[in-house]
């Protein structure tokens, strides 16, 4: 995930632009972001979309306004759209406009766009871009009280408004004065180094293909533990919700001492199951390797859907119970459930993640999908873009779900997620916040 956030002071609009790598984690390139001050000085909302996804005037519409609403409701007080294009700062012409967060840095994509590749029909290059500016300005011009224009190039960078020559000269000024601002040396002094981009950012790395094949074989043993559990066949089939079949055939062995096909032979292989995430986790808090066999059963495991939904309650804090209860499926745990989850997506009643837990979450589902067969990355790869949302990091959210919906397009609870991040649904604690600034 993300570190925390540091706090540094800026004094002007290139220390702003300074700042916007260590925001968003990486060096943006062909892409429209847009950054919100909030009345205390505060960076508030930082969104991003690629270009690719504004060559429509109708797509550029629709995001643009999805970017003021959110700007709207978190108060913003001053806003800065900016363009970054390899295209030579001064290709694009200053003053020829006609009137037409969440966590700082964390909210680095607009919903829904981050693994689409937009569409067609609106144009490319300079043109399109500068109506992608033009959208976005016009936007945050009807709601916020203060909004500039800027473009970042490879060489150059340059104010869109400005016509002032003594003040922005017609090239532009060197790009290399973004990487010696004051506010820059101290968040690298700080140990933050932005990746080069964001498919580096967002990057999951393979396991070595030995470790892969151990966690394929244990991945492989436990699928059939669960099928003989179940007394169902086919080790490879699914329900569309991930759940392992549950057709009656006769079974060899199952975990412990349950009767194949009976309820306490599943029963025993979920708390298993969930017993293997509990291991997991705690090794993780404690910097411990997790062993791959572990993480071949996890990601065999997580395809159950009670399973999963207990890995995401443990998550939530004051949880641990019912965790427990929902991955063997004990009868009574949905109104428990939906009261749990109301601290994720109720401003009422809403929390931030825990940190600590966070964490130990994020690396344990990293691994599984570091270990797993391709097929079996959707579920851990779910639960990291819902975790990642109810963090406020909407670009790490859309795209570890875009991840998920392409190894799985029919995988409910990725549909649920992608759903909330293309209407701009954000977590809870973000809307409270909102609340109380407005």
């Amino acid at each position: 995930m993300t570190p925390t956030a540091q706090t540094v002071r800026v004094r002007d609009t290139r220390d702003l632009l300074s700042v916007v790598p260590y925001a968003l984690g990486y060096r943006p390139a062909e892409c429209v972001v847009v950054l919100c001050v909030r009345p205390d000085g505060s960076l508030g909302l930082v969104a991003r979309t690629a270009l690719a996804d504004l060559r429509r005037p109708a797509d550029r519409a629709h995001l643009a306004g999805l970017v003021a609403r959110r700007a709207r409701q978190d108060a913003t007080a001053a806003a800065y759209v900016v363009l970054y294009s390899a295209h030579d700062a001064g290709g694009y012409e200053a003053g020829g406009y006609e009137a037409g967060g969440y966590e700082a840095g964390r909210w680095d994509a607009l919903p829904g766009t981050a693994h689409g590749s937009g569409g067609s029909g609106g144009g490319t290059g300079g043109a399109a871009a500068l109506a992608a500016v033009h959208a976005f300005r016009d936007a945050m011009a009807a709601v916020v009280p203060d909004c500039e224009t800027w473009h970042v190039g490879t060489e150059r960078y340059r104010s869109l408004d400005c016509v002032d020559p003594g003040c922005c000269p017609p090239g532009g000024h060197p790009v290399e004065g973004l990487e010696s601002t004051t506010p820059g040396a101290q968040l690298v002094l700080d140990g933050l180094a932005p990746a080069v981009s964001r498919e580096e950012l967002y990057r999951v790395p393979r396991a070595a293909a030995g470790a892969r094949d151990l966690a394929g074989r244990a991945a492989q043993r436990w699928e059939r533990a669960a099928v003989r559990a179940r007394g169902g066949a086919g080790a490879g089939a699914r329900t569309p919700d991930g759940a392992m079949p549950a057709d009656p055939v006769p079974a060899a062995a199952v975990p412990g001492d349950a009767v194949p096909g009976s309820a306490s032979a599943l029963h025993d292989w979920r708390r298993r199951s969930y017993g293997a995430w509990l291991d997991a986790v705690r090794a993780a808090s404690r910097d411990a390797q997790v062993p791959v066999a572990v993480l071949g059963r996890l990601a065999a495991a997580l395809d159950d859907t009670p399973v999963r939904d207990a890995v995401l309650l443990w998550c939530v804090p004051g949880c641990d119970d019912l965790a427990s209860a929902t991955a063997v499926g004990e009868d009574g745990t949905g109104a428990r459930t939906s009261d749990a989850l109301a601290a994720v997506v109720d401003p009422a009643r809403a929390r931030r993640p825990d940190e600590q837990r966070l964490q130990a979450a994020v690396t344990v589902l990293e691994a599984v999908v570091a270990h797993a067969a391709v097929r079996r990355t959707a579920p851990p790869l779910t639960l990291l873009a819902f975790l990642a949302w109810w963090s406020g990091e909407g670009g790490r959210a859309a795209h570890r779900v875009g991840e998920a919906l392409e190894v799985d397009p029919e995988h409910r609870l990725a549909g649920l997620v992608d759903a909330a991040l293309t209407a701009a649904v954000p977590p809870g604690w973000v809307r409270a916040r909102a609340v109380a600034a407005s």
